[in-house]
């Protein structure tokens, strides 16, 4: 089976939109995941719940990548059905988390923001921006090339997990490569790169 990593003309166009949605879809898996597992929540606050929603939630939808190749049926094909599944299961979730953020982000425009809270929302915005401008460059960094991207390129051309003896560090447990796998898979390597 081959695999030829997309590459992206234009990331800016491609690479918000599917790190945005894969944190949505991370966020209604932990949802669901919690509401299933009967954890609750009730003490925590608006900004802990949807973090630890969040944790539980990418670290739930590492699995799947993990499981296809386990199976020996992962393929950006496989991928997009099993992305589709999980969207599907928590489109409940989706649904009630977008009317929830559009309320929050109300609220949060009618409150009076002190002059120290501008200049911190300032100051996380000028991160974000340098990190926008990061993302939609090519990956250019050693462990980036070497393995975070390698790995999950060589188990999509594989159709599963295979021993990687040139790539030392495939041999360790792999988390977060295994999202970029999903990106890698199903938009470019440079919304890939932006899991990290």
């Amino acid at each position: 089976m081959s695999f030829a990593v997309p590459v992206s003309a234009v990331p800016i166009l491609t690479d918000p939109p599917m790190l945005a949605a894969l944190a949505v879809v991370a966020v209604a898996t932990g949802r669901r995941a919690l509401l299933w597992s009967q954890t609750p929540l009730h003490d925590a606050s608006l900004a802990e719940r949807t973090v630890f929603r969040a944790a539980v939630g990418f670290g739930l939808l590492q699995f799947v990548f993990f499981a296809l190749a386990a199976a020996g049926v992962l393929s950006p094909h496989s991928l997009q059905i099993a992305s589709l599944l999980v969207v599907a299961l928590c489109g409940y979730d989706i649904a009630l988390l977008s009317r929830g953020a559009a309320r929050a982000g109300k609220e949060f425009l009618r409150q009076r923001i002190p002059a120290l809270g501008w200049v911190l929302l300032l100051a996380a915005a000028a991160v974000l921006l340098c990190r926008f401008a990061y993302l939609l460059c090519p990956p250019v960094d050693y462990d980036g090339l070497f393995y975070h991207l390698t790995a999950p390129k060589r188990y999509l051309e594989q159709g599963g997990f295979v021993y990687l003896p040139a790539l030392t560090c495939s041999n360790y447990p792999l988390g977060w490569e295994m999202l970029m796998g999903v990106c890698l898979a199903l938009v470019d390597d440079t919304s890939a790169k932006g899991v990290l």
